[in-house]
């Protein structure tokens, strides 16, 4: 009776290791993970800003409506800086080597950017509406489709990594649980204390598993987001 008491000791202990381990797992992917995908998101609305804003510049400069050349011109700089701080918050998040390669490309792309829009800019001051248009595809095009291809990327390898995340956290949870109802069965046996116990580690087993389908859900409401942003911008570019 003493062993069996000191096993369900030793397997009540594992399993609020493994608890442990998975409110560990649970803070990393709340505090980093969810967050890296969400500056995905905020980086990709905001290129697609710039990208509108940009092309609101030649029309309202071919249309001889300079206060709105103005303003469009405030959009495309404003939306720069927000991809800029916002690179900066999520470089120290990026676990993977190419999420970090596909920052580093965008930086480039967004720096790259800015002289090509101040010879852009200078053309359609000039009146040289033709000769912008044409300047625009040769150098911003590509800049465009690069910043389109690498964002969307970012934000699908960082969706990846949350989604593997979840699963392993998710097993993890299956192990423990699994664990748990060897505790109650056992416990069962021996007294109340034991079962106590295992019901106190099923109770935070329990917590874990509702906070990863709260992240889960939240991550799929903000991919939403994005989108019906990226589409909404591209229907009034």
């Amino acid at each position: 009776s003493a062993i069996l008491v000191l096993d369900i000791v030793a397997m009540a202990f594992v399993g609020i290791g493994i608890a442990n381990s998975l409110n560990r797992s649970y803070n990393k992917t709340a505090s980093v993970t969810v967050r890296a995908i969400q500056l995905s998101g905020v980086i990709g609305t905001n290129v697609e800003m710039m990208i509108a804003a940009q092309k609101s510049v030649f029309q309202f400069a071919a249309t001889n409506q300079p206060a709105m050349v103005v303003s469009s011109h405030a959009q495309f700089v404003a939306a720069g800086e927000k991809v800029q701080t916002t690179m900066q918050a999520i470089e120290p998040l990026l676990a993977s080597g190419r999420s970090r390669e596909l920052l580093s490309a965008i930086r480039e792309a967004i720096q790259a950017w800015y002289p090509i829009d101040t010879e852009f800019r200078r053309l359609l001051t000039e009146g040289n509406t033709a000769e912008a248009g044409g300047y625009s595809a040769i150098n911003v095009r590509p800049i465009r489709k690069t910043l389109e291809a690498t964002t969307a990327e970012l934000l699908m390898i960082e969706g990846q990594e949350l989604a593997e995340d979840i699963r392993l956290a998710s097993a993890g949870y299956a192990r423990a649980r699994w664990l748990m109802f060897g505790v109650l069965a056992l416990g069962i046996l021996v007294g109340g204390a034991s079962v106590l116990s295992a019901m106190t580690v099923t109770r935070t087993l329990q917590s874990v598993a509702n906070h990863l389908t709260t992240i889960s859900r939240e991550v799929a409401q903000s991919a939403s987001h994005v989108s019906s942003s990226s589409q909404t911008l591209a229907q009034h570019a």
